[in-house]
C-alpha cells in the first residue's frame, strides 16, 4: 500500500510557500513549537489556509499576519486560475 503524505491543498500551498522563497517546517503541532513559531496554519479544499492564532487559549504572539494574507491571496488566485 502507498502512503499518501500529502492533500492536494496542502501540497499547493507548500508550492506557493516555496515560489515565495520561505522556508517551512512540517510537523506537530504543540504549545513549545507554538509560541517560537511565527505562522502557524492548517488548509483545507473548502478553506484554503486558514490561521491558527490559538490552541487551548494560548494566543501566538509571533505570527505574521501580513504572510497569511499574502498566501491565502496566493492560494486563491492559483485556485481560480484556470491554467
Amino acid at each position: 500500500m502507498r502512503k499518501c503524505d500529502v492533500g492536494v491543498t496542502r501540497a499547493v500551498v507548500i508550492d506557493i510557500i516555496k515560489e515565495m522563497g520561505v522556508s517551512t517546517r512540517l510537523g506537530g503541532l504543540s504549545l513549545v513549537s507554538f509560541d517560537f513559531s511565527l505562522v502557524f496554519f492548517a488548509t483545507s479544499t473548502a478553506c484554503g489556509v486558514m490561521p491558527i492564532a490559538k490552541i487551548n487559549g494560548n494566543k501566538n504572539n509571533n505570527r505574521k499576519w501580513s504572510f497569511i494574507r499574502s498566501l491565502m491571496k496566493l492560494y486563491w488566485s492559483k485556485h481560480f486560475d484556470p491554467d
